[in-house]
């Protein structure tokens, strides 16, 4: 089920100016905390003042020491009795609620509160698009990931997405637009330096994060030359290629952890072998690469076959290992059937726990534990 909250109000208004019980009320933001009624966008100024006015409490209540490490994006909440509805839901406003907190939380951890204050614009809700997609229950942690994946001149635009800690089962996403006003209510310039509160920190090292085709993907990208693409396997990651991307120099080496794997995003949006390869097909345009070598190991083949078949111009050559090019027989279909069901009642322990006998030998596990345990890590 999908929400589309369209128009405005101040979308990242201070909680401050929230009734402190979301679940009491089906309001959603824009909407005024004492009456209900909606906030037009002409009045956002006039509502702003309301919001500067109880900043400075809420402000001393929340906001953490600033500092020179990374701000996390990461966002812990709990589900209370009463923001759920009588079936024992988490409800439609206190979700909605919930992902403002998560966005303010950012914010506090970051430059403070008072940080939109400072550069006198503020920013107005002009339209969240929300996607439910599994119930949450009184006493859930749920984790709230942020991402900034645009900028324009006086918009921008976060992506929110919600899992449940213990079971990582996806909760909600949304994609949340709004435009930077200023005191008068005008459109005006968003601020410079907001990229370095909301965007995504570098994973690290040669390690990058981009938004492609709807997910952020972890790429690991090194070296100038020509460019050949890794495309792991099930269920690895990037680093089973650190060997190739340390040894081979003169060639730019792209190797990503593709989407449900690695540091991945995993939306709950159905996985295929086309899907895969249009994410890395957007992946290459989106760093700049017109044709690359492509080299697939095991379901990275059948990635690779993909690509070739959609876009042959793209691909300069073919490295394929552990792979095939027929579609899998009814026992391989059923042995990916089990994992699937694997996966779902055991999580990514489970699965790593039964593919290592399939991947390393015994000889190997009882002579080299160092290599068992970055492999288990590797898919869990």
């Amino acid at each position: 089920m999908a929400l589309m909250v369209c128009g405005s109000g101040v979308g990242m208004e201070c909680p401050g100016t929230r009734q402190s019980n979301p679940a009491s009320t089906d309001r959603l933001p824009g909407t005024c905390a004492a009456s209900g009624a909606p906030i037009p966008f002409s009045d956002t100024a006039r509502f702003r003042l309301a919001f500067a006015g109880a900043e400075p409490a809420f402000q001393r209540a929340v906001r953490l020491p600033v500092s020179g490490a990374p701000v996390s994006h990461d966002v812990d909440l709990k589900v209370y009795p009463d923001q759920c509805d009588s079936y024992g839901h988490l409800n439609q406003a206190a979700l909605v609620s919930l992902l403002e907190r998560a966005r303010w939380e950012v914010v506090a951890r970051g430059p403070g509160m008072d940080y939109f204050g400072r550069q006198r614009v503020w920013p107005a809700l002009r339209k969240s698009t929300i996607e439910y997609h599994a119930q949450a229950y009184p006493g859930d942690v749920l984790r709230c990931t942020l991402s900034l994946v645009y900028i324009g001149r006086t918009s921008f635009v976060l992506r929110q997405a919600m899992r449940r800690l213990g079971d990582d089962a996806l909760i909600a996403t949304a994609e949340v637009v709004f435009v930077c006003i200023d005191a008068s209510g005008a459109p005006t310039p968003v601020p410079e330096d907001l990229n370095q509160v909301f965007a995504d920190r570098s994973p690290g090292g040669t390690l990058r994060r981009l938004s492609v085709n709807g997910v952020n993907l972890v790429v690991d990208v090194r070296g100038r030359g020509p460019a050949i693409l890794f495309i792991h396997g099930y269920p690895l990651s990037h680093t089973v290629w650190e060997p190739q991307l340390a040894g081979l120099e003169g060639w730019t080496r792209i190797a990503p952890d593709l989407r449900g794997m690695g540091q991945s995003d995993a939306p709950d949006l159905g996985y295929s072998m086309a899907t895969y390869a249009e994410d890395l097909l957007a992946l290459l345009s989106a760093l700049g690469v017109e044709r690359a070598v492509l080299c697939g190991l095991s379901m990275g083949g059948y990635v690779a076959f993909e690509i070739l078949r959609r876009a042959p111009e793209r691909v300069r050559g073919l490295v394929l290992m552990d792979t095939r090019a027929e579609a899998d027989t009814p026992e391989g279909r059923r042995a990916r059937e089990t994992a699937m069901a694997l996966a779902r009642d055991g999580g990514s322990v489970a699965i790593a726990e039964s593919m290592l006998p399939k991947i390393l030998s015994p000889t190997v596990q009882a002579e080299n534990p160092s290599l068992v345990e970055r492999v288990r890590q590797m898919m869990a």
